[in-house]
């Protein structure tokens, strides 16, 4: 018995291909009966499949398109052909589905009698992967906005697999849309990575629309991208030290909690973000070549030998964002090294377990190095110059020793884990958020501080309070890579406070002098 979703699909699929028995009354055979078919017509073309039954021409019912009552074999023969066509629309189905078309005759005959085929699969995953591609090829995308493409594919996949759904073009539209954002709301996503994804299958939906013609403009023009939320939280100087002393580099707090190795690598990270601005995947790939000297963007002068007893030198880390979609130097960031950001770089300073480099030796020679040498900002400095002094060799055998500041880690994964941490040191105090949720309407909501903290409020924490302190827009947005006002003007976060304590300022309260 065919169940209702398959029932739906034939129905839609007789509109584009047609499919009845029917019998040779030009061919009989020696016994006057005519052999059953059924003939399938594709595009122009047709095939007729064999029954292997035959009948009187008298007996068949050519407007019916079955046997008539007086058919001896009737039951039989009617059996037969309900069978048949079953067997027949099943195998379009499951075509349809892997290769996004009705198969030709000749194809569909092959697959009934039980041959396999070959053909250029155009499943929705297929074409997902040529989409990529192309865009890879023709549109010279940014890696980090192809990382978002494949993104969108597995949180497709997960859709579909969670739903036990079949992929169809035909169920595209405002139900499949409704459905999608719906189920990632229940997993915890937020708008802004629903938003993305969206807008990444509109523009796949597009590609596959002009280049294949499999859907309709009119089945995806509706799917409006949601809106990014806020971030709604920023971190206060007193939330940042609290973490600060957590992990031994501030005396303000006393903090009881123990942290292993791990949650507080992941909390100098989170101080990072707030110090630096920078986003989750440039600060987890940082390495000694994104750091600059004072001396000309990254340039060394070969008379300079630095000294182990040097005054700190000014270096900045100069990273292109990886969203960045132009070379554009003016987009990106410059950040200066603060003696707070080199304190918290200096402890994430470590070596491999297995070898260490000297800084200090012109042959490079491994050896062990102690805790005390690492963690110096001259030090540093010296790897960072040797290895600009490297040649290919040496970098092909040393570097793989080099030190690395942070281990490898996820976004999905620390936004996951550092609310639990955040919580664990005591940031779990509730605030009240302003939520948008339609043209005029707003709501508020009382969350706990700690669960509404990701690597994005990092970034937002450093460009709002330099906002609030009345940094120049210029050198903030060049410092962040920002290149537009408007956005900057998102950051804007100005307290109910400050806004009473600039406008008291600017309207003192007369003195009694001033009276006379």
């Amino acid at each position: 018995m065919v169940s209702h979703y398959v029932s739906h699909y034939l129905c839609e699929m007789k509109q584009t291909y047609s499919l009845y028995p029917f019998i040779r009354t030009d061919k009989p055979n020696k016994q006057g009966l005519c052999y059953m078919y059924f003939r399938y017509t594709y595009k122009g073309e047709y095939k007729l499949i064999s029954l292997k039954k035959s009948i009187k021409k008298e007996d068949w019912n050519s407007v019916k398109l079955e046997p008539k009552r007086i058919c001896p074999n009737r039951v039989d023969l009617i059996t037969s052909i309900r069978d048949t066509r079953l067997k027949i629309e099943n195998i379009i189905l499951t075509y349809e589905h892997k290769f996004v078309d009705y198969p030709k005759p000749s194809e569909l005959l092959d697959l009934f009698n039980g041959n396999e085929i070959e053909r250029v699969g155009q499943t929705w995953d297929d074409l997902f992967d040529k989409f990529i591609e192309i865009q890879k090829q023709t549109k010279n995308v940014e890696q980090s906005t192809i990382d978002i493409y494949n993104q969108t594919k597995v949180s497709i996949e997960d859709y579909l697999k969670d739903r036990k759904l079949i992929w169809s073009w035909k169920g595209v539209g405002l139900t499949l849309y409704n459905d999608f954002i719906s189920y990632h709301y229940s997993k915890g996503k937020r708008g802004n990575t629903i938003g993305k994804y969206i807008k990444t299958m509109k523009t796949y939906f597009r590609y596959v629309s002009d280049y294949y013609e499999l859907l309709t403009y009119n089945q995806f023009s509706k799917f409006v991208t949601i809106k990014e939320e806020n971030d709604f939280v920023t971190l206060t100087e007193r939330d940042i030290e609290i973490m600060k002393s957590s992990i031994g580099l501030s005396s303000l707090f006393v903090i009881d909690v123990e942290l292993d190795e791990k949650e507080k690598e992941m909390l100098k990270f989170m101080v990072l973000l707030t110090k630096t601005g920078m986003n989750f995947g440039d600060l987890i790939g940082l390495n000694v070549f994104d750091f600059y000297d004072e001396q000309g963007i990254g340039d060394i002068y070969d008379d300079f030998v630095p000294s182990k007893h040097d005054e700190e030198r000014y270096i900045h880390i100069k990273k292109r964002r990886k969203k960045l979609k132009k070379i554009d130097k003016k987009q990106i960031p410059i950040i200066p090294i603060t003696h707070e950001i080199s304190d918290i770089l200096k402890s994430c300073f470590t070596m491999s377990d297995e070898f260490f480099i000297s800084l200090d030796n012109e042959e490079y020679n491994m050896k062990r190095l102690n805790q005390k040498e690492i963690h110096s900002i001259n030090n540093l400095w010296y790897l960072i110059e040797n290895v600009k002094k490297m040649n290919e060799d040496d970098k092909l055998i040393q570097l793989p020793h080099y030190p690395n500041f942070f281990r490898k880690m996820y976004n999905s994964d620390f936004n996951e884990k550092i609310k639990i941490i955040l919580g664990k040191i005591g940031l779990n105090y509730d605030v009240k958020l302003v939520n948008n949720v339609g043209h005029n309407d707003v709501e508020e909501l009382i969350v706990p501080k700690n669960t509404m903290v990701s690597t994005r409020t990092g970034r937002r924490t450093l460009i709002t309070t330099s906002i609030s302190k009345g940094m120049n827009n210029t050198i903030l947005k060049r410092m962040v890579g920002i290149k537009k006002d408007d956005t900057l003007s998102r950051y804007e976060n100005v307290s109910e406070r400050v806004i009473v304590e600039e406008v008291k300022n600017k309207n003192p309260k007369p003195s009694k002098k001033s009276k006379k």
